[in-house]
C-alpha cells in the first residue's frame, strides 16, 4: 500500500512548477490584455474610415452628374442606398461643403495611436474646419477633403 502511495505522489508538480507556470500565465496575460482590449475601437475606426470613403465615392459621382457638391449628405442617398453612421454613436459624420468643387468629411477616431494620412491629430492642423465640438489637444480626426 505504501508503494503505490508514493507512486501517485511522485508524479504531481511541485510548488516551484506551478509557480513558473502560473507567472508565464500571468506574464502573458498582461502583455495581450490591452492589444486585445483595443480591437473592437480599431474595427470601429477601421469602419469610419471605409464609410467616409463610400461616402466621397457617391459626393464624386454627383458632382460628375450636378458639376457641385450637396449641402448635405443627405442628398448623395440617390447614389447610396444609405448614408451610413457613426458605428459607436450612430451619429452622421461630420460634412462641410467649403465651395462647388470641395468637401470635407470628418470622423472622430477612438484611437489615440493612429497614424497615416489624412489623420489630424489637432484640429487646429486641419486644412478647414472640422467638426463644432472639435477640440485642441486630445481629438484625433480622420477626415477626406476634395
Amino acid at each position: 500500500m505504501r508503494t503505490s502511495l508514493k507512486f501517485r505522489l511522485g508524479k504531481a508538480f511541485t510548488l516551484i512548477e506551478l509557480l513558473i507556470v502560473i507567472t508565464i500565465i500571468g506574464i502573458l496575460a498582461v502583455a495581450l490584455v490591452p492589444r486585445i482590449s483595443q480591437g473592437p475601437a480599431r474595427a470601429r475606426d477601421v469602419a469610419r474610415k471605409a464609410d467616409l470613403q463610400n461616402i466621397s465615392n457617391a459626393l464624386e459621382l454627383l458632382y460628375s452628374d450636378t458639376g457641385s457638391y450637396p449641402t448635405a449628405l443627405s442628398s448623395i442617398t440617390n447614389y447610396m442606398s444609405a448614408v451610413p453612421n457613426d458605428p459607436s454613436t450612430s451619429a452622421s459624420y461630420t460634412y462641410t461643403k467649403i465651395s462647388n468643387s470641395s468637401y470635407i468629411i470628418a470622423a472622430q477616431l477612438e484611437t489615440a495611436t493612429a497614424t497615416g494620412d489624412n489623420i489630424v491629430s489637432l484640429c487646429a492642423a486641419a486644412p478647414t474646419t472640422l467638426p463644432p465640438n472639435c477640440s485642441a489637444g486630445t481629438n484625433t480626426y480622420y477626415y477626406l477633403s476634395q
